[in-house]
């Protein structure tokens, strides 16, 4: 395991990402980055072209841009290194030039899905089978249906693109219609993780298909999306969901280091381009583009490591902030995919019935070529993260009440800053306050080749032209090339719901901050240096022989001892808060003097360097006595449990 002590990758300001104790990055600079998470969609989704007969009704329905869309294989590894830059407090992604984030104009060119129009929402009071059956014309078996949710493959087996009558009558087609639209959303734009199961709620809204384009199915889309790579911030998360074509074509075309060389020609599964404008005169939108892509093939966690510090090493110049310039993508965006642009700027919820995400473009004002500033603290939607579909009917229309009267004043939500003459500057104050609240890196390697690297290109450049001591000047040349690890693959003020509203009162919701398990400590348990953690020598393992408690005294005994520890370092962390500076944790010198040493595992339990030794002094003597009272409450539930 690397030591990385002495390295404080962030965030110095705790204010905006409060939920690194529970997030995957710091799973993974704790030792734990074994984890390769699987994407999921349906099986026999394959959408290169849909079925002719149907294409009018997609267009009708608004489904047509989607169902042109194409088809690569997903990178897991790539969707993996994306989730843990991935921040659930802000519904962006810290990379090191500063945030970024999917949003409804990226959902829709290259989705080509309608954004702007009603919310994707409606109540679940239904006779399910019989839904089914006045949509289909055919009535699921029970093994097929379950509460709210239908079997893809009953609808792959009843209703494929091959099984489309020649002489089909209006109301078969709408019924074909309406299958391909569901196993549109079930397999590919909002696949859960299993990738077999499709919600049933979605069907009431399609039952006129003519009405279906008066919804915003993309904001229903990236919000399912934002709330799948939420959940998978867990560090013991291996499937995720959500549209993940979406997520690789938008990264593809912003990081041009993370996006795969296209081998030339079409793919095998495409027509010819003659045959492909005869059969299909309407554009794809412009994720198509990608489907000449075939995919990777290498070793499980090589590729995750490598994306990871090929991100960490990133320079400010390595993100296209604007991709779908007229200059670049002239003739590559239909007109369709344009429709409603005067939301994309919006800072509105994103509901798809009962999940409630937030677009925030204050956050991101670079993606639209204009000035970004400090934005003001996110929407907390903490206790909204865990609101679940329980299968229990709900009229989510009155539930969400709140969330649709905002989404209904999207046009006088639209965010605005002037124009962006140049690039911001690192002494910017948007920058100087991002390296602030931002996680620099993900794992200590990267971290310490990212720091060697800065230190020869400021070496490099110090000496000047010509240099002052050539020898100096070449050793960094030669030791810059050492760095260079490995490319991943072929790489070439608005009114808010009130403060304390927590969403529908069905169940008691618990915070994310809670239900996501803590990260465990490794780093500090490897070694001496154990900084005051838990499974240090001076806390409760050592106190008569109590680091055998799960033997000893039982379940109960460990789980309270537990609740102890975890609440210390909540506690710990809410004083360390006001005390820290805003600098890196110094290395020191542990030979020199036994009090510096002891001095310095405090700090790097927090984390953090104290601004004076009488601060640092009075919260050893705090964590002193919230040890000694721990060990009391630990003898106290050992003899409660005899």
């Amino acid at each position: 395991m690397h030591r990385a002590n002495n390295i404080q990758p962030g965030p110095v300001d705790e204010s905006v990402l409060y939920l690194q104790h529970v997030h995957i990055s710091e799973a993974v600079w704790q030792g734990l980055d074994g984890r390769v998470l699987r994407p999921r969609r349906h099986a026999s989704t394959n959408f290169h072209y849909p079925p002719r007969p149907l294409i009018g009704l997609l267009e009708m329905a608004g489904f047509y841009g989607s169902a042109r869309a194409g088809y690569f294989p997903y990178n897991h590894h790539l969707v993996s290194a994306m989730v843990e830059r991935w921040r659930p407090e802000t519904h962006t992604f810290h990379m090191p030039m500063g945030e970024c984030t999917i949003t409804l104009e990226d959902v829709a060119i290259q989705l080509g899905l309608p954004i702007d129009g009603l919310p994707v929402i409606g109540s679940t009071h239904q006779d399910w089978a019989q839904l089914c059956e006045q949509c289909f014309g055919l009535r699921p078996a029970d093994g097929d249906i379950e509460g709210q949710r239908l079997k893809m493959k009953w609808l792959d087996t009843n209703f494929g693109d091959n099984q489309i009558p020649k002489d089909a009558t209006e109301v078969q087609l709408q019924q074909f219609t309406r299958a391909y639209i569901m196993r549109l959303i079930g397999g590919f734009l909002m696949p859960d993780t299993s990738g077999n199961w499709v919600q049933l709620r979605y069907l009431p809204l399609l039952q006129d298909l003519a009405g279906a384009r008066r919804y915003s199915w993309g904001s229903a889309v990236l919000a399912f999306l934002f709330r799948e790579m939420c959940i998978a911030t867990r560090h013991d998360m291996v499937n995720i969901g959500g549209c993940m074509h979406l997520l690789h074509v938008w990264v593809w075309d912003r990081f041009p280091l993370l996006a795969p060389k296209i081998i030339k020609g079409r793919h095998p599964l495409r027509l010819s381009q003659e045959n492909e404008l005869e059969m299909y005169p309407i554009p794809p939108p412009l994720g198509f583009r990608w489907t000449d892509y075939r995919g990777l093939k290498a070793s499980s966690m090589d590729l995750v490591a490598s994306y990871r510090r090929t991100i960490d090493q990133m320079f400010d110049d390595d993100i296209v902030w604007q991709p779908y310039d007229p200059h670049v993508c002239q003739g590559h965006i239909p007109p369709y995919c344009r429709e409603g642009n005067e939301i994309w700027r919006a800072h509105v919820p994103l509901i798809c019935f009962h999940i409630v995400e937030w677009q925030q473009p204050d956050r991101v004002m670079r993606q639209f070529g204009l000035q970004q500033r400090i934005p003001p603290c996110p929407i907390n939607l903490d206790i909204g993260h865990t609101q679940e579909l329980t299968g229990i009917e709900v009229n989510w229309p009155a539930e969400q009440q709140r969330y649709v009267e905002l989404w209904e004043q999207r046009l006088q939500r639209i965010i605005t800053t002037p124009v962006a003459i140049s690039p911001l500057s690192h002494d910017s104050s948007y920058m100087r306050w991002y390296e602030m609240v931002t996680r620099k890196w993900i794992d200590p390697y990267g971290a310490a080749l990212s720091i060697a690297a800065n230190a020869f290109i400021f070496i490099r450049q110090a000496m000047g032209d010509p240099p002052k001591h050539k020898d100096i000047r070449e050793l960094c040349d030669q030791l810059t090339p050492l760095l260079d690890y490995p490319m991943a693959g072929p790489l070439q003020e608005l009114y808010h719901p009130p403060e304390g509203y927590s969403g529908p009162m069905r169940s008691n919701a618990s915070p994310m901050s809670r239900l996501h398990p803590v990260v465990p400590r490794l780093l500090d348990e490897d070694g001496s240096d154990n900084g005051g953690d838990d499974n240090g020598p001076n806390d409760d393992d050592n106190d008569n022989g109590a680091g055998d408690d799960k033997h000893q005294v039982g379940e109960q005994l460990v789980q309270q001892r537990h609740r102890v520890q975890h609440q210390r370092r909540v506690r710990d962390r809410q004083s360390s808060f006001s005390l820290r500076t805003q600098s890196l944790c110094p290395s020191v010198d542990f030979d020199t003097d036994a009090n510096l040493k002891e001095q310095h595992e405090i700090n790097v339990e927090t984390g953090y360097k104290y601004a004076s030794e009488k601060q640092a002094a009075a919260l050893e003597a705090e964590r002193r006595a919230a040890i000694e009272a721990e060990r009391r409450a630990a003898k106290e539930a050992e003899t409660s449990h005899y």
